[in-house]
């Protein structure tokens, strides 16, 4: 299915808009498989994941995507720090966002004690 999706949308888009197709149909065919895999494995092995929680990342990390695509198109190419410090910022608030929301469990995952590989 996802070789299929693949094909058409390179198919149908790359004489217009070039490369940058292929990229988008990278992007639709691994959204669909996964939204594929998600639904036959809650049918045969069903695991309770938080969708809230999972969806809220990745509302916040396109909302990040979107502020620093918009900022691409009004800051000047040639101040290159400011640039980078503008996205190191929105780096940071992302990374502050999940802490916040996941400390409890990464501070879990770092504290325990490995066992050695024997």
């Amino acid at each position: 299915v996802g070789a299929l999706i693949t094909i058409a949308i390179n198919f149908i888009f790359i004489p217009t808009y070039g490369f940058v197709a292929s990229a988008w149909a990278t992007l639709v065919c691994y959204v669909s498989m996964m939204i594929m895999s998600y639904h036959l494995g809650q049918k045969i092995y069903p695991i309770k994941y938080n969708l809230k929680k999972a969806g809220f990342f990745i509302l916040s990390a396109l909302l990040i995507f979107t502020l620093r695509w918009r900022q691409d198109l009004t800051i000047n190419e040639g101040i290159n720090w400011l640039i980078f410090s503008y996205h190191l910022v929105l780096i940071l608030i992302f990374l502050g966002l999940v802490y916040f929301l996941e400390g409890k469990n990464i501070k879990k995952i770092f504290s325990k004690k490995l066992k050695p590989v024997q």
